[in-house]
């Protein structure tokens, strides 16, 4: 971006704070970051960004709220990279909202005019405030009318400004049960001399929730409609106590692989900002896709022992695959040392092979009040892709100093691999992280996230963060 521009988005933050500042309550605040990594397959990177926030709020009825962000990012570039070439100035996200009710004793609600976010459904549309920067225009919650409560949303692409995206929520609570019914949809003006509007997509849900003392039951079926084809996914769930107060949840599930709105709930296993990773974990629809079974889990005591045991039995409906899987999960108090066991057996079959996994995990950790508390890890992968891996770890933490030191080994496939992880934060907002191997088994990525949500890092890295908050 040109110096120019860069110029004029700072100058117009500065002048929007003034303006506010004069006129109503005024919060700023604000990030900084560099970040320098170094691995020897890819030298020197850095990234750098200044995350800035003005929010005002009002206390008149109805009361007015205003939040508008400027975020300057940079690319990852060469150690040697001057400073002032790596930002990248954008007004990010903004937001107003006007929060009923208008007059007082009348039902309240809220409208937004901004980035749109919104919270229908994860099935049928669902982003945050962190993710709601691709759609422009109007969300409305929490109108009451004729005892339902009414959300919905309608937006544009600022792309393509003849392509937009609307969603309507009603909901109705009578004693035990809500009665839910949800449709989003996207349309596109018809191209040419024709009039008009083109649905590309549309989507359709109803929910029936039912509370009871013991437990609760809930009932789903949706839509999706595209071009002149219509895929459907149905969920039944019921949970409940039975005796000794274990409780249990049965979950049945049949989804289309083809299901796929517009607006549903897209959030990754994992989103990178600068050297940042944050796991999340699968969104619901992800978490179910292809999938036609069900399962079943159990959570209480077993002799004080806190005791999770689930089963789950589901086709892969493209590949005509069935899947079985137990998970069994113990936590364990002995004397000082709080310990944690998991079992979980996977077996895979086709028309053609039987493939099976068994892990084996067991963590450990001193409760004692320590200085530096020590730790164990301890995991062990039996299947017929690989025969036999196995991982140990052994740590010590320190929160009063900050530091985090593991070490261990593990063997894959034949490969024996020494490992060593440190980590040190402190108190001003440095931290500096380092992890070396031998030898070398990770080669492609600084870093990702495995299936089960643990972080991996290169073999070799070491990486310094300084973040500021103001």
């Amino acid at each position: 971006m040109c110096r120019g521009v860069r110029n004029i988005t700072i100058i117009s933050f500065l002048v929007l704070t003034c303006v506010c500042f004069a006129e109503i309550p005024l919060n700023i605040s604000g990030q900084m970051q560099t970040a320098l990594w170094y691995a020897p397959e890819t030298e020197f990177k850095t990234n750098n960004y200044i995350y800035l926030t003005t929010v005002f709020k009002t206390d008149s009825t109805p009361r007015f709220d205003g939040r508008f962000a400027w975020k300057f990012q940079s690319t990852d570039r060469g150690f040697d990279a001057p400073f002032d070439k790596l930002l990248t100035p954008a007004i990010s996200r903004s937001t107003i909202e006007i929060n009923g009710p208008i007059y007082f004793q009348l039902p309240g609600y809220k409208i937004t005019a901004g980035n749109a976010s919104f919270n229908l459904s994860p099935y049928i549309a669902q982003n945050n405030y962190d993710n709601a920067v691709g759609l422009r225009g109007y969300t409305v919650t929490n109108l009451m009318f004729a005892g339902i409560k009414f959300d919905g949303f309608y937006g544009w692409h600022p792309a393509v400004l003849d392509k937009a995206g609307f969603g309507l929520k009603g909901q109705k609570k009578i004693n035990n049960y809500t009665f839910t019914a949800i449709g989003a949809g996207t349309r596109e003006k018809r191209k040419g001399n024709e009039s008009g509007w083109n649905y590309l997509d549309q989507a359709l849900l109803s929910e029936l929730n039912i509370r009871r003392r013991s437990g609760s039951i809930n009932a789903m079926i949706a839509a999706n409609k595209k071009e002149d084809n219509l895929y459907w996914i149905r969920q039944f769930i019921i949970t409940g106590r039975i005796i000794n107060f274990w409780q249990y949840e049965l979950d049945l599930f049949d989804f289309d692989k083809e299901y796929d709105p517009t607006y549903r709930n897209r959030q990754k296993e994992y989103i990178i900002s600068g050297f940042n990773p944050y796991y999340y974990g699968i969104n619901p629809l992800d978490k179910y896709t292809d999938r036609l079974g069900g399962k079943i889990r159990f959570t209480g005591n077993i002799k004080s022992t806190p005791t999770k045991v689930e089963y789950g039995v589901y086709k892969l409906k493209s590949k005509e695959q069935l899947v079985n899987r137990l998970i069994v999960e113990q936590e364990h108090r002995l004397k000082k040392w709080g310990c944690r066991t998991s079992l979980d057996y996977e077996l895979q079959k086709d028309e053609t092979e039987i493939n099976n996994t068994t892990k084996i995990a067991i963590t450990a950790e001193n409760k004692s009040p320590l200085v530096f508390v020590p730790g164990i890890s301890f995991s062990a992968i039996s299947s017929r892709a690989n025969n036999l891996a196995l991982e140990m770890i052994l740590g010590i933490t320190s929160k009063k100093y900050g530091v985090k030191l593991f070490g261990g080994f593990s063997t894959d496939n034949g490969v024996f691999q020494k490992k060593v992880l440190g980590e040190i934060t402190s108190p001003l907002g440095f931290t500096v992280s380092l992890g070396f191997s031998s030898p070398n088994t990770i080669e492609d990525e600084d870093f990702y996230y495995d299936k089960d949500g643990k972080l991996i890092y290169r073999d070799n890295f070491f990486l310094i963060k300084h973040s500021l908050f103001f």
